[in-house]
């Protein structure tokens, strides 16, 4: 479900290659994933997922000046998810943070660890 999120922040894909994630999208597969989610998600999955497809549809990178902001805003909503996710399925009480649910596959995130774990979405 994640996989087309992940893809626009893979800075060593090219355009192409994320634009096919992007597409994947709109695929008959990824609405039926998204319709099982929100039908046996919490109220937090489900808060979180629509939470990153509204930004997803209505933000616009090109208004930040850097790149990096509108990833921040992304990677914190991703987190999010994974970590309501993770207090569905394993424990409510987990004491990990959103930077830690991102640190398999983020190689640098160190670099923005502070501001992911802060950041207001």
């Amino acid at each position: 479900m994640l996989e087309q999120f992940i893809t626009v922040f893979t800075f060593t894909l090219t355009e192409k290659q994320k634009q096919t994630g992007i597409d994947k999208l709109k695929t008959l597969e990824y609405r039926k994933s998204s319709f099982n989610l929100m039908t046996f998600g919490s109220d937090e999955v489900v808060k979180s997922f629509n939470k990153i497809m509204q930004a997803f549809y209505t933000i616009d990178a090109s208004q930040f000046e850097d790149d990096e902001e509108y990833a921040l805003i992304m990677l914190t909503l991703i987190s999010d998810l994974l970590l309501n996710i993770r207090k569905d399925l394993y424990t409510k009480k987990t004491k990990l943070k959103r930077s830690e649910m991102l640190e398999f596959m983020i190689n640098d995130i160190k670099k923005y660890e502070e501001k992911i774990n802060i950041k207001k979405v």
